[in-house]
């Protein structure tokens, strides 16, 4: 038990539990449950911004938020969780002034912006909407804080107190159940509202489809007795069908015009309701209309959308329908009809039990066939994009449709409708939910009135029964904070114990622990010198020490230095040795692979130095040593690497010389040296060297190792070529 209470204390515990259970309820559950969880989830998110901070509220509230992502519900406790977390924790302002801003700049102006913006409803619809945010952010802040304010309390030392705790339980068991149950109420009359609405409209849908339906039916039942009754022996006659069709039209007023074509598209037979010079000539070819194509591929019943007729002396919108004439599976021609559309059953705009109802026809490119005028939209415009998204879902239980962004005439409605298979087309019905929309905002905003309100009730009440059950302990709350730990303690005379048994007791054991106090007081005086002592002590030898540990380290800072230094410098001529050398060169090679530049490398030997050193002694010898070595220092760039290979060798490492510039610079090496005297013991010596030259061009040198082969190859060649010269 007690490792769970220290887990949970923990922000990020109570974050991941919280958005995970809000998660959860916002999955699974539906309204009026889906109301209620975010209610409460937005009483979470705030009780752990007043505990810990804006950060694991805003994780809490996302988590909770995934399984809304693509609805607006999603944005409304984010959207507080950021806005509160700077007007309270940033700028400090006081609660009630926090909502007050929330509302005047968040609330209000988002609320303006959706009715001008997607639903042109009025603000008479919205106001007790608005009023409702602001008041259900003040009751959710109120609550968390409320509980936020208890539970550290608990956790506390001190422990709660009895007025806090009593205002607490009365409003934990008073309004929280009268403050769900007003939300399941309000929001379970919603939907129950909704579901009756959708019923009606549902029933109205279904007769508008079934007369399309029946009137595009009794058309196609007439084509095909002409289909069938044209056939003669298997074969078409077309003198046959031209009495057949005019029969047909003469007992139809929907029929337009009707043509009779054979198998290859051209026309037999014809007859028209308004004929025109623009008319199809009989013998004319129709095989690339649309009607004609379909009925030929699919051996099927075909219908068009609606489009304008042409070949009419007025012009009309008409639908075309064809039937195949097909006899033993064998295509044949077509029997086509333009239907006017004025003669198609009418679906208007008419007033159902609980409001105004509209329809409107779409054809299979989601255009306008049919729509009723108060929706203003004309005859084959499209549908607007929040419609067509929506027809491209499953149907729902029910659906708010919010005007698009291109300010087509909707307003909030609820869509029902229904596709029709045969001439895909889509019949839907709009029913306008601005009434009940305002109905549920007033509910909505005398639910957070009533909670207010009782919330501001209960606190008053529970405050003012708990100061008067509190006065006897208010007095000893006095006595005990007067207590000064810089002067001895005095005890609370007899004469003001009054109040309870349990109060009088509680007095006894506060004067023997100021008794206790005096004592404990004067012997901490005693031991305050003498730590102040100890503390100055203290301080001395921690300020001598540190001085220590400074001069110790740079001693071994600056022998670190020395060390490094000698590892790759030669102790006799002060040049770097061969270790460093074979590092440098390693670099140069790798620097040239990549960037293509080019060096050369000297290899240098002194001729005959084992004769100076029998002839004159190995100090003689080193003096030599010493003399060329700085001729070569003086010599080289800062760039260059002059380093002692071992015993009389030298080499050079030259970054970007090659060819002849190489051995020029080898040639004044070897004539410098060659000039050279070194006195010795009132003698002085001279002496020559033979230098070996490598180019790192050189194809042969495909390595380092290879290269410095090959300087050394060119110096034995100097060598048995006489000494004192330079060989590539």
């Amino acid at each position: 038990m007690v490792a769970w209470r220290e887990a949970w204390s923990k922000p990020w515990i109570q974050a991941l539990v919280l958005g995970s259970v809000g998660a959860l309820l916002n999955e699974v559950s539906r309204p009026p449950i889906f109301s209620v969880a975010l209610y409460l989830a937005g009483i979470g998110y705030f009780y752990i911004l007043f505990r810990f901070g804006w950060r694991p509220a805003l994780v809490a509230a996302a988590m909770a938020a995934l399984p809304l992502l693509g609805t607006t519900a999603v944005y409304r406790p984010l959207l507080e969780v950021l806005v509160f977390a700077l007007l309270l924790g940033r700028l400090r302002l006081s609660l009630w002034g926090s909502v007050l801003i929330y509302w005047l700049v968040v609330a209000w102006p988002i609320a303006l912006w959706v009715t001008s913006a997607f639903t042109e409803v009025p603000l008479a619809v919205y106001w007790p909407g608005m009023l409702a945010m602001g008041g259900n952010a003040a009751l959710n802040l109120l609550l968390a804080r409320q509980w936020v304010l208890y539970s550290s309390e608990v956790q506390s030392r001190e422990g709660i107190s009895f007025q806090h705790q009593l205002s607490h339980w009365l409003i934990v068991f008073g309004l929280a159940p009268l403050l769900v149950l007003s939300i399941m109420v309000n929001h379970g009359y919603l939907h129950n509202h909704l579901a009756e609405i959708a019923k009606d409209v549902d029933h109205e849908r279904e007769e508008a489809a079934a007369r399309i339906q029946l009137h595009l039916d009794r058309q196609f039942q007439a084509l095909r007795i002409v289909a069938n009754q044209m056939l003669v022996e298997g074969r078409p006659d077309y003198l046959r069908a031209q009495g057949l069709v005019a029969a047909l039209r003469a007992n139809s007023t929907a029929i337009m015009s009707l043509w009779v074509l054979d198998q290859d598209g051209v026309v037999r037979s014809a007859v028209s309701q308004e004929p025109a010079p623009e008319d199809p000539a009989i013998g004319s070819n129709a095989a690339d209309r649309a009607y004609f194509q379909e009925s030929r591929r699919t051996l099927k019943p075909y219908v068009s959308d609606v489009f304008l007729g042409r070949g009419y002396a007025t012009r009309k919108l008409v639908v075309a329908l064809s039937v195949p004439v097909v006899y033993e599976g064998r295509f044949l021609g077509v029997v086509e009809a333009s239907l006017d559309l004025d003669a198609f059953p009418q679906r208007v705009g008419r007033d159902v039990d609980h409001g105004a109802l509209r329809a409107l026809i779409l054809d299979s490119r989601q255009h306008v066939v049919q729509a009723d005028a108060v929706l203003g939209l004309a005859y084959d415009s499209e549908a607007p994009e929040t419609l067509r998204r929506l027809l491209s879902r499953p149907l729902p239980s029910h659906e708010v449709l919010l005007k698009d962004l291109r300010r087509q005439q909707y307003r909030l409605h609820l869509v029902r409708w229904r596709e029709l298979a045969s001439p895909r087309w889509t019949v839907l019905m709009l029913y306008d939910l601005k009434p009940e929309i305002f109905l549920f905002n007033m509910r909505s905003l005398l639910t957070c009135v009533m909670a207010l309100a009782l919330l501001g009730l209960i606190g008053r009440l529970a405050q003012r029964r708990a100061a008067r059950m509190l006065e006897p302990l208010v007095l000893l709350n006095r006595r005990a904070e007067s207590l000064d730990m810089s002067s001895l303690p005095r005890q609370v005379p007899l004469s003001a114990e009054q109040g309870a048994r349990e109060l009088m007791s509680l007095l006894r054991a506060f004067n023997a622990m100021v008794a206790r106090m005096a004592k404990s007081h004067l012997q901490l005086l005693d031991s305050m010198d003498e730590r102040e002592r100890l503390n100055q002590a203290l301080e001395a030898s921690n300020r001598e020490l540190e001085s220590k540990v400074v001069e110790r380290t740079e001693e071994l800072s600056h022998k670190a230095s020395m060390l490094e230094e000698l590892a790759i410098t030669d102790e006799l001529t002060g040049l770097r040795n061969r270790r460093y050398l074979s590092h440098e060169l390693g670099k140069e090679w790798r620097r040239a692979k990549r960037f293509g530049s080019a060096f050369s490398l000297l290899l240098m030997d002194i001729d005959h130095f084992k004769l100076i050193n029998d002839a004159h002694g190995h100090a003689a010898g080193d003096a030599v040593l010493v003399a060329v070595a700085r001729i070569l220092r003086e010599a080289a760039r800062e760039t260059d690497c002059v380093a002692r290979w071992g015993g009389e060798e030298f080499v050079i490492l030259l970054p970007g010389v090659s060819g002849a510039g190489t051995r020029a610079f080898a040639e004044r090496l070897r004539l410098q040296i060659a000039e050279l005297t070194v006195p010795v013991r009132e003698q002085r010596l001279s002496c020559t060297v033979s230098i070996g030259l490598a180019d790192s061009l050189d194809l042969v040198a495909d390595t380092p190792e290879r290269l410095l082969e090959l300087a050394d190859k060119a110096l034995y060649r100097a060598k048995s070529e006489g000494r004192n010269r330079v060989c590539a």
